[in-house]
């Protein structure tokens, strides 16, 4: 049988999409598409009376109980440095460091800065991390989240990861 000139040009182009695609699974590549997904909408959902959580600065921690994002999965915490207007927050605001703690080795470190009414939202930054979280950055608004037992406050925002040297 003799093949049609079509017909050899759809074969060469299947041979050339097979091994493209053979080379990218073997070398681990992926998709643009897949790439995407470093980039996004961010919605957590922590609560503030977390059994465990004390008012000591360093110990005072939200617990997220829902999270949008594998990489800040329910359970994770999330550490205050000061529990109370600091001098450069004013009064009635909480300005903060965090320390977001999802397992060793995976960590997020920010700023946050909230009035202490429950009514004004909030602003949390995070500016990286370690493990999966290297080059991790979000920006999200606080919101307190009526309800529950009147400790849960909502982040809802956006988030990127950087590409890191080496990556």
């Amino acid at each position: 049988m003799k093949l049609t000139r079509f017909a050899k040009i759809t074969v060469r182009g299947a041979a050339a999409g097979l091994t493209l695609m053979a080379v990218s699974l073997i070398t681990g590549a992926s998709p643009a598409s897949a790439q995407d997904g470093r980039n996004g909408q961010i919605h957590i959902v922590k609560d503030c009376r977390a059994p465990g959580a004390s008012g000591v600065p360093g110990n005072a921690f939200c617990a997220i109980v829902s999270s949008n994002l594998d990489v800040l999965p329910v359970g994770s915490r999330i550490y205050y440095d000061q529990i109370s207007g600091g001098p450069d927050a004013g009064p009635g605001y909480l300005d903060s460091n965090i320390f977001v703690y999802v397992k060793p080795g995976q960590w997020a470190v920010g700023r946050c800065t909230i009035a202490n009414d429950n009514l004004s939202p909030g602003l949390c930054t995070l500016t990286d991390g370690s493990g999966p979280l290297a080059g991790f950055s979000a920006r999200v608004v606080v919101n307190y989240a009526p309800g529950g037992d009147g400790a849960l406050y909502t982040w809802d925002g956006t988030y990127s990861f950087s590409s890191l040297p080496g990556k």
